[in-house]
């Protein structure tokens, strides 16, 4: 059939109503549909925020399709594959700034797709008039080229093979690029970082402002749909628009906002005259054998359940899995298993062979609990590789990334050996093992644990190399082990030697600076800066000693060189080989851990079905569900005993069951259950139940739950409405659709016609969805065309002397009440409610108009309201006249029933008010004073007039001498408190020594203006800079003195400050743009190598930039610290709490 390229439009067809109806055959799979195999999609991907978007436009059909918001999950892009292998796009649309790693994913995959071996061939549709070679098969001539050409061409063929192989040459590159910018404006070239040619047709590049939200709702917005009608309100548009997909796939919108804005740009939606062409509708796409599932029945029926986490210190970004299926299913021993778990909840499939190959591993681990136990052993130690193997690269691993890798690695192995004697049982483990014989992960693991000495890294705070492994290093190691006593007798000789002109002296080493004799100077030395000593040579000073060459000096330079910096140097090399040899065979561990998540999420499905008894269920293609017992998964664990119900619907028992009862009756449950029964089965589960027969659906919708949101401007209603309308356009005859209480956002007359059209839409469709349905509405069936696919149940209810007695057993029949008095009574509401419920129900029932009752009691106290606000309205409050007695009598005289009595309080003149007695400040009552005497105190003073002294008694007067010699000492306490404290703030505190701490300005701006900073934002600060060189900071609140010494311009003093201080405090400017380095300072590179005490990095005065560049100017400087600290992280001050911390986190790097 020959097919107008404007399907859908204005000039091709007249009818656009029976286009629609061809648009629904398509949906619903009718098989003398054509299908679309690629050619003319064009397909946008999106990535944020570790989620990825894909929307794809059909030239063939003229029509949108929106995948799912597609998580990733410990960093797997296998769904990048499956999407390109599935759409077969000619062209794909990126961001500008799309993440390196899904760009080189997104590449991979096309390579795939275009790769003459995979046998997928994507284009323009082919030229049926062009002549094919006599050397080309007749199978080719239905394909075409993957660059627009003809695919039949042998040259081009060739061409295509050269530009794969090119390819893959390439790929290996990628990874070695790693200064390749994400921002550039068109696809980048693995070798040169232009657009390579072989995918300048498929991949584009966009800007990255098409991937906007305003944008993409711009875009959405312009759309005219078929049988959409003219809306003068585009909120009104919206909610139309917001029914034909999921608004809450936020990442696949933008993605379609920046294909529906590339299409016309391409002139794809204008005919040949210029005018706008019509698209056939937007719908759901799904990856081929996954089930769709939206976002809102997994929350709906409990599989998911996010929440606040319940600690105040844990919440905000921070959220916790609630009561869900996944949180009951959720026993795995690892992380990793974790991940997966999730992964398998959120994509069920159909492939009848994948689910059973599912079955088969968790009955094996059902039935085996001692293997499970030996392996849960062996999985706890399982970590995901990629971020340790991803450092490696880079030559950036601590000690604690390699301790990881070979934890995990020799788990690995232990997975290993419990595998081997069941590697028949399931594929997974015969994968596992052929994997693991293959790679070289058993030698990396000896060798690892043959050259890195652990624990000695661990103590030094850098990498050790085990003893034995080369003799040379051995030696200088214990060499330098000998240098303490070495230096100890050098220095007792140098001493001797030098006695009558130093007092002590002592030898120290230091990397790049060598041996030196340390003395101590004398304070005229130090008064006039003349260091000199006969018979040695001066080199630098710090604090209030003086390092000097001596010839014994210079002879230990000779023998032992820079023996630590060799150490180190030689470390450095030993560790790069290991290094280029683990990533040369730890490739395979990757898939081995991925392997280990599968086998550790199975183990957690099957545990979790041991202790709850489910049974495996089977599978038939008959369209047909056969349940006994079912329970519901979640509900039964709260209950002692559940009432289990079956459950069989198909072709010959029908397939639409409406369920009808009283509240609490178990609808809701049973809907539930029925959908959870399903659903666990379609990911590989045993299921709740004692005999499943399920078929496979290709779809599971629900209108149970309804999530309002502000930002979508939608009421209640209409998001029901909008779950009932993509029922309606994606139903099948595998689909599942669960609807509870449809209708009841509405006035009964709307709510019961619209359900009752839903459920005959469905009825009277060539190909039935199942359908549960549960309603209160019990005429239900006076409104619905007789089918043989319809059946009313309900849940059995026994009525005993006036109460409800739930049987929770489901019943042919309809219900014939829904009990609302009796519930009422049942969950203890007032009786005078149940009375007036009774009233108007018999009121109905007869047909009578509803009379309002009258409540005499109500009635009296509402006049005498209305009397109460008359009589102030009434009032002439400004009067001269007004006498204020008289109001207040008149205005309470209704609500007293006892004779009238004048008011206590007189009223002198109208606006006088009554004298208030004068009270002075009571005397602080003493600890040992009895009450009668404080009591006798507190009536004198608190009198209304001034008593003479001489009328006081004795023993008040005792009292009162007693009460003010007790304030004169405690006053002169405090103030001698005072005094101490002020005494201490001045030479710091007794119990603790100053914290001593070195200031390194790498910022650009002076020190003070740093100290002067911390002042600013904290007033409390005491600080002295009586002291040359160095400032003293006190603070109170710590009872803690810190010392910071400057900086000076002489490399050899700054060192030495820096190895007996506390804590190097490391100043960056706020003002750090890309380019802000530390390579080139030396004297950071030198205590980088010295291994010099803890670091801490602080940048002040981000505040005073603009709000936009803050972020980035800690990413900068982030990145700086990283490539010399990797374990340290930036503090910024700028506040008084921040400064409080900082001086507490050197506090705490002290202690």
């Amino acid at each position: 059939m020959q097919k107008s390229p404007f399907i859908g439009s204005r000039l091709s067809t007249p009818n656009i109503a029976n286009q629609a109806d061809v648009n629904d055959d398509l949906v619903d799979g009718e098989d003398d549909v054509e299908v679309d195999h690629g050619e003319g999609n064009i397909l946008a991907i999106h990535y944020n925020n570790h989620r990825s978007g894909f929307a794809y436009y059909s030239s063939k059909r003229n029509k949108f399709f929106l995948f799912e918001d597609q998580p990733e999950v410990a960093g797997d892009l296998s769904f990048i594959d499956r999407i390109v292998q599935q759409v077969e796009p000619k062209r794909i649309l990126i961001s500008s700034r799309l993440d390196s790693r899904v760009k080189s994913r997104l590449f991979s995959a096309v390579d795939q797709l275009v790769s003459p071996l995979a046998g997928q061939k994507v284009g323009n549709p082919v030229n049926n008039q062009q002549q094919t070679s006599d050397n080309q098969p007749n199978h080719d001539s239905n394909h075409s080229s993957a660059f627009g050409g003809d695919g039949l061409n042998k040259g081009s063929r060739e061409s295509m093979e050269a530009r794969g192989a090119s390819f893959d040459i390439r790929n290996g590159l990628w990874s070695d690029e790693p200064n390749i910018s994400d921002d550039t404006d068109d696809v980048l070239d693995m070798d040169t970082g232009k657009l390579g040619d072989h995918h300048s047709d498929i991949i584009v590049t966009v800007p990255a402002s098409d991937f906007t939200p305003d944008e993409a709702l711009a875009k959405v917005l312009q759309l005219e749909l078929p049988d959409m009608p003219l809306f003068p309100d585009p909120r009104q548009k919206l909610m139309y628009l917001s029914s034909l997909f999921d608004h809450s796939q936020k990442t696949t919108l933008l993605a379609l906002g920046a294909l529906i804005k590339d299409i016309e740009s391409s002139n794809l939606m204008t005919d040949g005259d210029g005018q706008k062409i019509m698209v056939n509708g937007i719908a759901p796409a799904t990856l081929e054998n996954l089930i769709y599932l939206d976002c809102q029945s997994k929350i709906a029926l409990q599989i998911f359940a996010i929440e606040n986490h319940p600690s105040v210190y844990k919440q905000g970004n921070s959220r916790k899995e609630g009561l869900s299926l996944f949180a009951l299913f959720n026993r795995c021993a690892s992380r990793i298993g974790s991940r997966y778990l999730k992964k398998l909840f959120n994509q069920p499939t159909n492939n009848m062979q994948e689910i059973n190959d599912r079955l088969d591993m968790v009955e094996f681990f059902h039935n085996t609990p001692s293997i499970v136990e030996g392996l849960r052993s062996c999985l706890k130690g399982i970590q995901d590789p990629t971020s340790v193997m991803e450092k490696m690269r880079f030559a950036d691993c601590s000690v604690n990334d390699w301790a990881k890798l070979l934890r995990t690695a020799k788990h690995v192995q232990r997975v290993y050996e419990y595998l081997c004697s069941i590697k028949a049982r399931f594929s997974i483990a015969a994968r596992f093992v052929e994997l693991f014989t293959e790679s070289r992960l058993s030698l990396i693991i000896d060798l690892i644990e043959a050259v890195i000495d652990f624990r000695e890294s661990r103590a030094t705070g850098r990498f050790e190399v085990n003893k034995g492994l080369d003799a040379d290093l051995d030696e200088m190691k214990n060499l330098y082990a000998q240098l303490p006593d070495i230096m100890f007798q050098h220095g007792a000789q140098e001493f001797l030697r030098y006695q009558d002109r130093i007092p002590s002296c002592q030898i120290t080493y230091a990397t790049h600076l060598g041996f030196h004799c340390k003395i101590p100077l004398s304070p005229a030395q130090m008064m006039t800066g003349n260091f000199k000593i006969p018979g040695l040579e001066f080199r630098y000073r710090v604090g209030e000693s003086g390092y000097y060459k001596s010839p014994m000096t210079r002879e230990l330079d000779a023998t032992f060189g820079d023996i630590l910096t060799e150490i180190t140097e030689k470390q450095r090399k030993v560790l790069l080989q290991l290094q280029f040899k683990v990533l040369d065979g730890i490739n395979a561990l990757d898939e081995l851990t991925t392997l280990c998540a599968k086998i550790d999420a199975f183990i957690a499905i099957a545990e979790t079905s041991r202790c709850f008894k489910y049974k495996r269920p089977v599978f038939n293609v008959n369209d047909e569900m056969d349940i006994e017992d079912g329970r519901h998964p979640l509900q039964e664990i709260f209950v002692d005993s559940y009432i289990a119900n079956d459950c069989r619907t198909g072709n010959q028992s029908g397939k639409i069951r409406i369920i009808t009862g009283p509240n609490s009756s178990g609808k809701s449950i049973f809907l539930k259950q029925m959908a959870l029964i399903i659903y666990m089965a379609h990911i590989g589960s045993f299921v709740p139940a004692h005999y499943a027969n399920i078929s496979l659906l290709d779809r599971i919708m629900t209108r149970i739950k309804t999530i309002e949101s502000v930002s979508t401007g939608l009421s209640s209603y209409i998001l029901d409405l909008k779950q009932a309308a993509m029922m309606t356009r994606e139903k099948t005859e595998h689909s599942l659709f669960v609807v509870d209480e449809l209708g009841k956002g509405t006035d009964p007359i709307s709510g019961i016609s619209l359900l009752s059209a839903l459920i005959n839409y469905f009825a009277k469709a060539d190909h039935v969805p199942h359908v549960f349905v549960a309603t209160h509405f019990l005429t239900i069936n006076e409104h619905i065309i007789p089918s043989p696919q319809i059946s009313f149940w309900t849940l059995d209810v026994k009525i005993d002397n006036d109460e409800v007695n739930y049987q929770y057993k489901l019943i042919p029949g309809k219900a014939s009440s829904s009990r609302a008095t009796l519930v009422i009574k049942a969950a203890g509401l007032a009786p005078i409610l149940l009375e007036r419920t009774e009233e108007i129900e018999n009121q109905l029932r007869r047909g009578n108009v509803i009379s309002a009752r009258k409540i005499d009691c109500l009635q009296g106290f509402s006049n005498k309201l209305i009397a109460v606000a008359d009589k102030f309205e009434s009032a002439n409050f400004d009067a001269l006249d007004f006498d204020g007695q008289k109001f207040l009598q008149e205005l309470i005289a209704p609500w007293r029933n006892q004779p009238q009595k004048p008011l206590q309080t007189p009223f002198r003149t109208p606006f006088s008010p009554p004298r208030q007695p004068r009270f002075k400040t009571p005397v602080p009552p003493s600890v040992h004073s009895s009450r009668r005497s404080l009591l006798g105190v507190l009536n004198n003073e608190m009198a209304v007039d001034k008593v003479d002294v001489k009328q006081k008694s004795r023993k008040a007067r005792q009292q009162a001498k007693r009460v003010q010699r007790r304030n004169q000492l405690n006053q002169q306490r405090k103030k001698k408190r005072e005094a101490i404290l002020n005494q201490k703030r001045k030479i710091g505190y007794d119990n603790c020594p100053p914290i001593l701490v070195t200031v390194f300005n790498n910022s650009g701006r002076p020190v003070d203006e740093f100290l002067g900073y911390l002042e600013k934002c904290y007033k409390d600060l005491i600080i002295d800079r009586s002291q040359k060189g160095s400032i003293f900071v006190i603070v109170p609140r710590f009872k803690v003195r810190y010392q910071f010494l400057y900086p000076s311009d002489d490399l050899f003093y700054n060192l030495d400050t820096a190895k007996v201080a506390d804590l190097l405090l490391i100043l960056h400017p706020a003002e750090a743009d890309e380019n802000y380095s530390l390579a080139d300072n030396e004297l950071l590179n030198s205590i980088y190598h010295h291994c010099l005490p803890t670091t801490m990095h602080i940048v002040c005065g981000l505040e005073e930039i603009a709000s936009k560049k803050r972020q980035q100017v800690k990413k900068n400087i982030q990145k700086v610290i990283d490539t010399k600290f990797p374990d340290e992280k930036l503090h910024k001050i700028d506040t008084a709490t921040e400064v409080l911390q900082l001086l507490q986190l050197i506090c705490n790097c002290k202690n």
